[in-house]
């Protein structure tokens, strides 16, 4: 939003017009608030990567033979909108399926459902 709005108060009269098509010249002050942004949204993701590799490690510190619910991450962004890309459970869930596998265990999504039909009782 400020960028848009730095854009267009700075320079109102900055649209160059190529033929038929009308573009932006981007000033000075945008493409440093365009760079920052770029690095803010680097780090924002290296952070995230590194805190999954962390619970990833963690958790295969304590075995390696790892059962999974089979989870639509669709479903997550339904409840929980853009939060969820900052978590990247597919990252997380893909990550420990290959380290796991290269400790020499076995990752396994498992269907999970409350009550069985056949025996009317919780499984896994």
């Amino acid at each position: 939003f400020v960028m848009s709005r730095t854009l267009q108060e700075k320079c109102a009269s900055c649209v160059s017009s190529k033929g038929n098509k009308l573009e932006w010249i981007n000033t000075n002050i945008y493409k440093r608030l365009r760079a920052k942004k770029a690095e803010l949204q680097r780090r924002k993701s290296r952070y995230a990567k590194s805190q999954n590799c962390k619970v990833v490690n963690e958790i295969l510190r304590h075995g390696n033979i790892i059962k999974t619910e089979n989870v639509s991450v669709k479903g997550w962004q339904k409840m929980f909108g853009k939060q969820i890309s900052a978590k990247s459970p597919s990252f997380f869930q893909s990550e420990l399926s290959r380290k796991a596998e290269s400790a020499g265990g076995k990752f396994q999504p498992v269907f999970y459902s409350e009550n069985s039909p056949i025996t009317n009782s919780f499984e896994w």
